[in-house]
């Protein structure tokens, strides 16, 4: 991979607009910048906060959460240990709202330092789950049809929800929610090989049939 060089000139050409609709968010006068290099094993949920001057992003791995300084140009570790947060956004008080992979849970960080812990269980009970999960299966089931798509279902033990998959040379993810009531239609968004999204989809059922149990 060729080095990164910064654009001289204005509107970066590094930066094309694949969909029309998001040429009003783009400024033309902006370019990319390199704010941080070699610093991270990750780089994930980037997240600014104007009134601090600083941006603070996520190393997924490293078990941390960094700040850019925006005056001073340093850069350096906010949170140690950050439970693995990864997403990052704030609320509409300017507070830090994360989601914390380690923990699988989603927290606001106060004004004050401390956390909120905002959401880290379903608010239903093991019996409910159960059927719910039940429920799901027997949904899947019905879609199978001979000659149609190949329908598994994977259970991993300590998640609070899990997803359907079907591979070969194209990825099917299907997205559903545990409504009480639902359509026999699921939505689903799909990609094909070569890609990062396919690669992406394809790693993760890795781990999830090494993991799970089918139903």
């Amino acid at each position: 991979m060729p080095e990164w060089t910064p654009s001289m000139r204005v509107p970066d050409i590094a930066v094309k607009d694949v969909d029309a609709s998001f040429a009003r968010s783009r400024l033309p006068l902006a370019k990319v910048e390199r704010l941080a290099a070699g610093v991270t094993r990750w780089a994930e949920g980037p997240v600014y906060f104007g009134d601090l001057r600083c941006l603070l992003w996520s190393d997924v791995p490293g078990n941390c959460m960094w700040r850019w300084d925006e005056q001073t140009g340093a850069v350096g570790p906010w949170r140690k240990p950050s439970d693995h947060a990864n997403g990052n956004t704030r609320d509409r008080q300017g507070r830090l709202l994360s989601c914390e992979h380690g923990t699988r849970r989603v927290t606001r960080t106060e004004i004050d330092g401390s956390i909120t812990v905002l959401a880290d269980r379903f608010a239903i009970t093991p019996e409910e789950l159960r059927t719910r999960i039940q429920a799901t299966t027997l949904d899947y089931a019905a879609l199978r049809r001979p000659g149609g798509a190949l329908i598994e279902i994977y259970c991993c033990a300590g998640d609070r929800v899990f997803s359907f998959y079907r591979f070969d040379d194209t990825a099917v993810v299907g997205l559903y929610s545990h409504a009480r009531s639902r359509a026999t239609s699921v939505p689903v968004f799909v990609c094909s090989a070569p890609g990062e999204l396919f690669h992406f989809v394809s790693d993760e059922l890795a781990v999830i049939q090494q993991r799970s149990r089918p139903l």
